[in-house]
């Protein structure tokens, strides 16, 4: 096993405002309806309609995850939870609970985007660091089950 050697000079001083952008709900966009005048013409039917809203849905579904991870991290302190896994585990577990439509590869990587997008700054934005401290706590994150994945959609549905 290979080691990793941090700076030994203490990290510069970093303000929230510099490193995280807002992402306003404003961003989200309006997902067309499937059907025209009546339930009888589906418009899902077409297949580049079906793929664009789709599309859409996973777009919005990313900037909700995103703004409501950054009101969170916004009353976190950059320097005080500079290499912090547990804050890595915790918001990886919220993302593996949050992604539950779409593709595995494209969950896969809208998880793995929008983590590393909202914690790469307390990981001194070196990606490399990142993925090494992600792989290293891999066994802690709770993955996603077909089952989990089932109930969390009837969960939103109905409620």
């Amino acid at each position: 096993m290979s080691r990793i050697n941090l700076p030994r000079e203490p990290a510069p001083e970093i303000s929230k405002k510099e490193v995280l952008p807002d992402t306003k709900q404003d961003d989200i966009k309006d997902i067309p309806k499937a059907t025209l005048y009546g339930t009888r013409n589906n418009l899902k039917n077409i297949k580049s309609f079906r793929s664009s809203r789709q599309n859409d849905k996973l777009i919005n579904q990313k900037t909700v995850f995103k703004s409501d991870i950054r009101k969170i991290l916004d009353y976190m302190d950059i320097n005080e939870n500079r290499l912090n896994t547990q804050l890595l585990v915790e918001v990886s577990n919220s993302a593996y609970d949050f992604f539950i439509y779409g593709e595995k590869e494209i969950r896969e990587e809208s998880r793995y985007n929008t983590v590393k997008e909202l914690l790469l700054p307390y990981f001194d934005n070196d990606e490399f660091l990142f993925t090494t401290m992600l792989d290293e706590v891999s066994y802690k994150i709770k993955k996603s089950t077909f089952v989990r994945r089932l109930y969390r959609r009837a969960k939103n549905y109905f409620f």
